[in-house]
């Protein structure tokens, strides 16, 4: 008894522990793109290209922050998330976990890729601006790419999946399965060109279900 309370504790832990890390990661992500890079207000892919020589570090680190350690925090609440649910093994969450896996490959891939293109940058624009910049393109584009800057069908897809396991289960909220499938509604919907705005608000309300459906382990007996 005491060992099936210990692994219900450390599931518990990991729940809540791996959505604050993904919650608090993008709202700092956020914080520093806007507010210490300003990178919305600048349109020069020139102007770009020197906030990532003057601050690399910075750039550095967020990207990690973000993209490469935020892919393993996710399979943690993956792994969470089903250890909850009373029909693990059910197609939907398979599913849904298997789409939740390669979403967060994608984002560890997609920030080692674009800090992995830091120096090769860096170095070339102490020689030739135009050719950085130029490389810089290359090097962004197929990080957005593979980060789903065209819309966040992988995350929508899990987190749509998942609100509707939660739905079903007796032992889980009704209210954030419900929750979750808007989310992950949005989340689709944002992969339709003139639509991919609707991925920040996709992100915002992830990181509250995050948290909600982490913590939701003080209040709901495990399986």
């Amino acid at each position: 008894m005491d060992h099936l309370k210990n692994k219900k504790g450390t599931a518990g832990l990991i729940g809540i522990g791996s959505s604050l890390y993904m919650a608090l990661a993008y709202i700092t992500g956020i914080i520093i793109f806007i507010a210490v890079l300003k990178y919305p207000s600048i349109t020069e892919d020139m102007d770009k290209v020197r906030i990532l020589v003057d601050m690399k570090t910075m750039v550095f680190s967020t990207n990690l922050l973000m993209y490469v350690l935020f892919g393993p925090i996710l399979v943690l609440f993956i792994l969470y998330l089903r250890s909850k649910l009373s029909d693990d093994k059910s197609v939907l969450v398979g599913f849904s976990s298997v789409v939740g896996y390669i979403w967060a490959g994608s984002l560890t891939a997609s920030g080692m890729i674009a800090n992995g293109a830091i120096e090769p940058i860096i170095k070339l624009f102490q020689v030739d601006p135009d050719q950085a910049v130029f490389l810089w393109r290359m090097f962004d584009t197929v990080s957005l790419s593979i980060g789903n800057g065209n819309g966040e069908i992988l995350g929508g897809l899990m987190t749509l999946g998942f609100g509707m396991a939660m739905v079903k289960d007796p032992h889980l909220s009704r209210g954030l399965g419900i929750f979750g499938i808007i989310i992950g509604l949005i989340g689709v919907i944002s992969l339709i060109p003139g639509l991919v705005d609707l991925a920040v608000i996709f992100g915002l309300m992830q990181l509250v279900w995050f948290v909600l459906t982490g913590f939701s382990s003080l209040k709901k007996s495990d399986k």
